[in-house]
């Protein structure tokens, strides 16, 4: 089954929160490839507001309020583990 993970720059993938999933479902159900603001309901309350834009077919992009940039992408935990292991952090 596949999971939402986010990597931010330097660090291995970790898995993404409720509001990072339903950002990303929202952005792909769009099929458009521009940068796009999404803002969906936060975990913690208030609203995550972030804007996407498409690396390649598995790979997303999002830059967030605070400026971050942040790659998401759909996976299974196997695979997010061993992309963690061959990577040189």
């Amino acid at each position: 089954m596949e999971v939402c993970y986010i990597r931010y720059p330097g660090k291995p993938w970790e898995r993404g929160k409720t509001h990072h999933l339903r950002a990303l479902d929202m952005y792909r159900s769009l099929k458009d490839e521009s940068i796009i603001s999404i803002s969906v309901p936060h975990l913690q309350g208030g609203l995550f507001v972030a804007h996407f834009s498409t690396i390649n077919d598995s790979v997303f992009h999002y830059r967030d309020e605070y400026n971050n940039e942040v790659d998401i992408m759909m996976c299974t935990p196997e695979k997010a583990a061993y992309i963690n292991r061959i990577m040189d952090f």
